[in-house]
């Protein structure tokens, strides 16, 4: 305690100045237990970490098939003479520090010598847990685990799983056991749902799946464990992300995106490839994680050899434990150091559509440089809510820092002040990012060079960066909400919750004490929610329940939900999937439907692939899908207006260099040659084709203020997409074909195909100008005002904008009937990447849909009513026919907005009474 004592009273001299409360804990929560992990112990329990991790490490090293040849291996390339004892780890280390493009390629070993990432011959406190949790998964089908931060359980748990998959694999073999066999009364081997087919390999080698909410967090972690496991990442150890897989026939160990294990459900419902399922960082209740709990529910239940462990830094625990079925539950202890936390004196005001004034970038730059100037070796991180206010802090902290320099030479000053910091680095990360790009937050920084890693909320759990002992945070985070009646999706910056807050508190106390500089107030901080409010109750559910449906999940509303969404909220996404052709009258997936869900894409853009195929302009619309699937393609200044540009985020991407507002009249003007008088979709596919012709270079897209980094991934995602489609035409009634022989065809100057297809997949996203105004209502809503019973839909009327980046906005007149790929809210509902289409394509395919019962598209068992629900529509139609209808085939019997709005409403209600209630 002396030494901490100590610490407070230096780090109050030395804590940059400014109107700031300084409160002290070893935890960021504030809790007193919260303290570093080793000083609890005391050196009894340290001796005890060391003896069990030794005992881990021997234990893993034994068990790790091929592990010795790729030591040997190591060994002859690095020391020969080292013992092979110990050759594991010594060339691990040579490795890193010897071999430069090693460390690029992998980096999760990136530091430099000041701020080491936890050596794996260090112990973890997750090895004092070690026996425990090993016999709790061997009893029980379900653990829940919370581990704080440092504990290691998202790099150690999955070893310890490998261990006990590999002894189910030893019992087995040794048994001679075949299918249906048993160990200790549980079933080894039970037949695949479907077809009952699973790979041959499964029966003896079972892998372990670990999930993660985000693709930063699953890759950069299956690069830290392939290295602690001493293999090649893709071997033994991998991930797989969307549009993007490193594992191989010998992988044992799966880190993924919760999303790409919902897909793999899709194949594979009782998930037969695999003997462990781990969901980490359960906290976070992204809708992919929901749907999982529910999934792997069901599992469970028909496989009683599946083992499936929950874990996170922030549970509650009693809660996930009831709802499967009474499960344990293990606490692990973080090995986390004191943290001293400043609250500001100055209150942030909110307004519905966020912070009165966005002036909080600044106040945050401003502590970072005071940071830098007063404070010694550590790096920063700050968070900040996206791609455009990461680059501006960055572009004001770059300007500050080089004005900085220019006044102490004129001063005569030569050098700063001796804090052992002499320059500093600026590196952004966020989830748009290329997965290359985002490992630049994890490389080394020489000695003297202070890393300042400007992130999103993806940098508060899972991920680490390494020697980071300052973090800033201005409170806030971009979160997307939806609105079913409208269809409408709001990206608005709001509070963080209190979970969130210190979760970013804890990221300074990784490897040392830290300080933590909160730009809100306490007042403002016992005002945050208690945890932010789960993704499945704010967004649109249509490709959520588009696979429940695949996998045979008849009645919706009855699915086991940890947070069951508003009812309304699932029935408007049903109705969209039926209006798109997803489902039939009777809420049963369609083959149209089981082939939109083999893509990674929402069911608009999985629709208009489907269309492009029969209509023989798949060229085409596999670019445009490519470039609305990434970032956006757009370089521009950011001048606090919303994004542009073929994509959803944007990102810190090279280019513009200089005085910012001559380069961004370049920009425009560069930008303005690409515009194309139909929309937005025909604009992106022109700058593809103009970098196609340079040669993908990127010096040209350099030149023309285009993203390098979003082009590139568009062009692998072009590619995958092409090998989905082909495969996925197999199936089709109209081909017999194999995955090659599909025919990649161009519509040529016919650019009508293009914008039927797109149509196809967007026309319940239609607006009518109004008038001869630069103003459009919604087709979808008037359809409802029509259909309604009591009228009430009236005062639903949406009006809208095209957004200012669109290419539309430039047209001499605006057209008169637009489809848009989503609708946004900032000041007011913008339309994003609009289309010029024909009246006359809208009305076709608006009227083709039959009204159809809510009742029975959720699946609901119920009495027909004669003429309700009007004739049988076919179970498939040709994909060119599919009337991929929008609002005008909703039921007559659709609730007025304001009984929607409730709906949702009241669901938050319930969600957040039972969060104040545990409290």
């Amino acid at each position: 305690m002396g030494n901490d004592d100590r610490h407070r009273r230096s780090s109050d001299r030395e804590r940059p100045r400014g109107d700031y409360v300084a409160s002290r804990s070893g935890h960021p929560s504030g809790s007193s237990r919260h303290g570093d992990c080793d000083d609890r112990r005391g050196a009894s329990d340290r001796r005890s970490s060391r003896k069990a991790s030794k005992r881990s490490r021997s234990r893993s090293r034994s068990c790790s098939s091929g592990s010795d040849h790729q030591r040997r291996r190591r060994e002859r390339g690095h020391s020969r003479s080292r013992s092979r004892e110990h050759s594991h780890e010594r060339s691990r280390r040579k490795s890193r520090w010897g071999d430069h493009e090693r460390r690029q390629q992998d980096a999760l070993e990136s530091e430099d010598e000041g701020d080491k990432v936890t050596d794996a011959a260090e112990p973890l406190p997750v090895t004092l847990f070690k026996d425990e949790l090993m016999k709790a998964v061997r009893e029980s089908q379900v653990l829940v685990c919370t581990g704080e931060t440092g504990s290691g359980k998202t790099t150690q748990i999955p070893q310890y799983l490998l261990e006990l998959v590999r002894e189910r694999d030893a019992d087995t073999s040794a048994s001679g056991s075949k299918d249906n066999s048993k160990d200790d009364g549980v079933t080894l081997d039970t037949p695949a749902p479907g077809d009952g087919k699973r790979p041959s390999h499964n029966k003896k080698k079972l892998l372990v799946a670990v999930t993660q909410p985000r693709r930063v967090a699953a890759t950069s972690v299956a690069k830290r464990v392939a290295d602690e496991r001493g293999c090649r990442l893709g071997e033994e150890v991998g991930y797989s992300i969307r549009f993007e897989d490193r594992t191989g026939p010998r992988t044992r160990i799966k880190y993924m995106t919760d999303g790409v294990l919902v897909r793999e459900c899709l194949e594979d419902p009782y998930l037969s490839r695999y003997g462990v399922v781990m969901l980490d960082e359960a906290h976070e209740r992204s809708i992919d994680t929901d749907i999982l709990f529910g999934l792997l529910k069901r599992a469970l239940a028909r496989r009683p050899d599946l083992r499936a462990v929950i874990t996170s830094a922030t549970l509650d625990v009693e809660r996930f434990a009831a709802f499967f079925d009474g499960c344990p539950f293990i606490s692990v202890p973080g090995r986390t150091h004191a943290v001293d936390v400043y609250h500001s004196k100055t209150r942030q005001v909110m307004t519905a559509t966020g912070p009165a004034s966005p002036r909080y970038v600044e106040d945050a730059v401003d502590i970072i440089r005071k940071v830098h100037r007063t404070q010694g070796p550590g790096h920063v991180l700050a968070f900040f809510t996206g791609q455009d206010e990461i680059e501006r802090a960055s572009r004001l902290l770059s300007e500050a820092v080089a004005q900085e320099k220019i006044d102490r030479r004129a001063m005569g000053i030569e050098e700063e002040a001796d804090n052992g910091v002499s320059e500093m680095i600026v590196v952004p990360l966020f989830g748009a990012l290329s997965a290359e790009a985002q490992a630049d937050a994890f490389k080394s920084a020489r000695a003297g060079v202070r890393k300042v890693v400007m992130a999103t909320n993806i940098a508060e759990t899972s991920v680490t960066v390494p020697g980071v002992r300052f973090v800033v945070d201005p409170g806030y985070v971009k979160q997307k909400t939806y609105d079913p009646a409208r269809r409408m999706e709001s990206l608005v910056v709001v509070p963080i919750s209190q979970v969130a807050a210190q979760q970013r508190a804890g990221r300074a106390g990784r490897t040392a004490p830290g300080q933590c500089y909160r730009l809100y107030t306490r007042n403002c901080y016992g005002a945050m929610l208690g945890e932010t409010v789960p993704e499945i109750l704010r967004t649109n559910l249509a490709n959520t329940l588009l696979y429940l449906k695949v996998l045979g999940v008849d009645d919706i509303l009855a699915f086991d939900f940890l947070d069951p969404p508003a009812e309304d909220q699932s029935l408007e996404a049903l109705q969209h999937l039926y209006c798109l052709g997803a489902l039939d009258q009777d809420g049963r997936a369609t083959d149209t439907g089981r082939r939109m869900s083999r893509f990674p894409l929402e069911p608009s853009l999985s629709r208009t692939l489907l269309e492009a195929v029969e209509l023989g302009c798949l060229e085409e619309i596999l670019t445009i899908v490519a470039l609305l699937s990434v970032e956006s393609i757009w370089f521009t200044r950011s001048k606090g207006g919303g994004g542009g540009g073929g994509g959803g985020g944007g990102g810190a991407g090279s280019g513009a260099r200089g005085k910012h507002g001559e380069r961004d009249e370049e920009a425009e003007a560069s930008h303005a040659l690409f515009r194309h008088p139909l929309g937005d979709h025909f604009t992106y596919l022109a700058v593809y084709r103009a970098w196609e012709a340079s040669g993908f270079s990127d010096a040209w897209a350099k030149e023309e203020f285009l993203r390098v980094r979003a082009l590139r991934t568009a062009r692998s995602v072009r590619s995958q997409l092409l090998g989905e489609v082909r495969k996925v035409s197999r199936g089709g009634r109209r081909r017999g074909t194999q995955e090659g022989d599909l025919e990649v065809t161009s519509c040529g100057r016919d650019l009508d195909k293009v914008r039927k297809a797109v149509c196809a997949g967007y026309f319940t996203n239609a607006g009518q100008r109004c008038s001869k105004e630069w103003v459009y209502r919604s087709l979808a809503v008037g359809a409802l005002q029509q259909e309604g019973d009591d009228g009430a839909g009236r005062s639903g009327l949406t009006l809208m904008y095209l957004h200012p980046t669109s290419s539309l906005v430039h047209a001499q007149e605006p057209p008169e009937h637009v489809v848009y790929t989503e609708l946004v809210f900032t000041a007011r509902p913008f339309m994003r990447h609009a289309m010029a289409v024909k009246g006359r394509w809208l009305r076709s395919r608006l009227e083709a849909v039959r009204p159809c019962s809510s009742d029975r598209l959720c699946g609901r068992a119920l009495a027909e009513t004669p003429g309700e629900g009007g004739g049988e529509v076919e179970e498939e139609a040709a994909p060119g026919e599919v009337a991929a209808g929008g609002a005008a085939g909703r039921t007559a019997k659709a609730s007025s907005l304001a009984k929607k709005n409730d709906a949702i409403e009241a669901a938050r209600a319930r969600f957040l009474a039972r969060k104040r209630t545990k409290g």
